[in-house]
């Protein structure tokens, strides 16, 4: 499942290049994953894959990183307005 590209148009191969240069500063990108229809009980798989310009270029740079957040705690119980006095 391809969760999000950016800057690498059409079809993507193992040996592509990425698509038109991107103008200074790049972004920084974030992005929120809805886990709970992305993953599966057992192994999962994240893979990260990054395109340079071309076979010569020396300014690729990746940072990647993957954090889980696992709350035990169950909310507490919000009661409407409404409903306080009853």
């Amino acid at each position: 499942m391809e969760v999000l590209r950016y800057n690498m148009p059409g079809a993507v191969t193992f040996n592509g290049f990425r698509g038109a240069s991107v103008t200074e500063p790049v972004p920084f990108l974030i992005t929120n994953l809805n886990t709970a229809s992305m993953l599966v009980a057992g192994t999962n798989v994240l893979a990260v894959q990054a395109f340079n310009a071309s076979l010569g270029s020396s300014d690729l740079d990746i940072d990647v990183s993957l954090e889980a957040f696992h709350d035990d705690v169950p909310p507490d119980r919000c009661v409407p307005a409404s409903d306080a006095g009853s």
